[in-house]
């Protein structure tokens, strides 16, 4: 429930989102833009979280963020460079989707190439140290980092994405697209001396080898999902509240499936799990505890949601938005949960190391069905 509940913090990005709204129709690519972005906090942060956990608890990294060990500082350095991989491939992507569904030209090109990663390298910036330093902090008190670390970080990624988002939004829109394209070069500079520094240890090369055939993957989904998001923004303008609860709804959904996947995961690695038959029938109490606290949250999502709203001025009800929180996470919650459990035991009968694919298949996904619930969720209600 503590874990589920950080969520809550995700409302504020909603709210700096639902800024936009008045720009949507001169600008489709603000809205198709917004689910890859979010994406990235998913991507980044589930690898760096659910590697940690599981370091941590095998006793690979200590439980600092200074005078850590080597295998600690390649694994920052790693998720730095997949990040700049992941938006390159995600803007890609993105915009390719979107001219083929006439959503996008080739005058915003650029635009797609820059602002994905200009946003996602501010965020992860911050969202690294503060990640790291969680986890240490967490698992020195007692608590389990493969619980608390993902969904905690997730949401503040949430807010420090819609933050860097809105202005990197502002300055493209008052400003020429040549400024910030400076700064896309510096970064994409910075990152190939990291990748070049670093190609040829270990856990730096498995992590992009791992970590870059996901992202591509993670890309595709997610550009979908923000295709299918702004084929409906005709919807969402006439209820402003839904994108206020809209990032909630992604990182809680999967929330669910990380936190499922990062305990599977962790089990493996110190031996309780030794079979898949072993992890389906571990899994039952979990996958039940965490559903009861994550039906109780959604709900107060949907009450916080309705207070966010009024004092951003946005006229809405709370019954409308905790009906609308509580039937997605019915209809997400099992899909979401089966998927996070086959991922993890797939990739480790594999051989390969699940934490690099559990939690960036796990949200990726969890956005893409988060997205077509709301979705469902709005039809059932009568909003579409």
């Amino acid at each position: 429930m503590l874990a589920i509940s950080f969520n809550l913090g995700g409302l504020f990005s909603g709210w700096f989102v639902a800024t936009l709204g008045p720009i949507l129709h001169a600008f489709p690519w603000v809205l198709a833009l917004f689910p890859p972005i979010l994406a990235v906090r998913g991507h980044m942060s589930g690898i760096l979280s659910g590697k940690l956990g599981t370091m941590l608890h095998t006793g690979k990294v200590r439980p600092s963020l200074l005078g850590n060990t080597e295998e600690f500082y390649l694994l920052l350095k790693a998720i730095y460079a997949l990040t700049f991989l992941d938006t390159v491939g995600m803007g890609l992507i993105s915009f390719i989707l979107n001219a083929a569904a006439s959503q996008a030209s080739i005058a915003d090109f650029s635009i797609y190439l820059v602002v994905p990663t200009l946003t996602c390298a501010g965020t992860v910036l911050f969202s690294i140290p503060i990640t790291s330093l969680f986890a240490a902090t967490a698992f020195r008190r007692g608590l389990d980092p493969d619980v608390v670390v993902y969904p905690a970080m997730s949401t503040l990624n949430d807010i420090l994405v819609a933050i860097f988002y809105v202005l990197i939004v502002g300055i493209v829109r008052r400003a020429s697209i040549a400024g910030v394209a400076v700064l896309w070069l510096i970064s994409a500079v910075f990152a190939l001396i990291v990748i070049s520094r670093n190609a040829s240890k270990d856990l730096f090369k498995r992590t992009l080898l791992e970590g870059v055939p996901i992202v591509l993957l993670s890309s595709l989904l997610t550009a979908l999902n923000g295709v299918f998001l702004a084929s409906f923004r005709d919807e969402l303008e006439s209820k402003p509240a839904v994108l206020i609860i809209y990032p909630v709804l992604l990182s809680a959904l999967g929330d669910i499936g990380s936190i499922l996947g990062s305990m599977t995961t962790t089990k493996f690695a110190l031996g309780y799990f030794t079979s898949p038959k072993d992890a389906l029938k571990g899994s039952t109490v979990d996958l039940l505890a965490i559903e009861a606290s994550a039906i109780t949250a959604y709900a107060m999502f949907g009450v916080a949601g309705s207070v966010v709203s009024f004092f951003a001025a946005i006229e809405t009800s709370a019954t409308f938005l905790v009906k609308l929180a509580i039937l997605s996470n019915v209809m997400g919650f099992l899909s979401i949960s089966m998927i996070s459990l086959l991922v993890a035991i797939g990739t480790f009968k594999r051989g390969w190391d699940p934490d690099s694919f559990v939690i960036p298949i796990v949200t990726s996904l969890a956005d893409a069905l988060a997205t077509l619930f709301l979705f469902l969720s709005l039809v059932i209600l009568g909003v579409v």
